[in-house]
């Protein structure tokens, strides 16, 4: 679980625009706990350990000031998964419901699925925000 605590970290982090740790490591180092990790590269693969410093309350102050890209609805399913799961791995012993464990990560899941479909459509903000998705040229003006 404390795994799955620190990728929600990262996704919150990402959702609301705060920085991601980066670390690139030599192939044998073990990650810490609180960090995840994932390969980068096709031929020459290398391994980068990532972290974020991101609670519950740090989301939601961003979903009530209305920081970072991400709506509500993809930041609120990651927050209340987060604070589920930190719930369940440093709180007290046999507190942890599994059923809702299970439904609090798909939801969040779910919600990382859809901001990293949103990633992979370029202008997809600027279309969405109704602007053109290029900048256009005003009649006679020098470019």
């Amino acid at each position: 679980m404390a795994r799955a605590v620190a990728a929600l970290r990262v996704a919150g982090s990402v959702a609301v625009g705060r920085p991601v740790a980066q670390l690139h490591v030599a192939n044998g180092k073990p990650e810490r706990p609180g960090q995840i990790e994932v390969r980068r590269g096709v031929i020459r693969r290398k391994r980068v350990l990532l972290s974020a410093a991101t609670t519950p309350a740090t989301l939601l102050s961003a979903i009530e000031n209305g920081h970072g890209g991400s709506s509500r609805a993809t930041v609120q399913p990651i927050m209340d998964a987060l604070q589920a799961l930190t719930a369940a791995v440093y709180g007290r012993a046999g507190e942890a419901d599994t059923q809702s464990l299970n439904n609090a990560v798909d939801e969040a899941s779910a919600a990382v699925r859809r901001m990293w479909l949103r990633s992979l459509i370029p202008f997809s903000v600027a279309r969405a925000n109704g602007a053109p998705a290029l900048p256009t040229r005003q009649a006679g003006s020098a470019a």
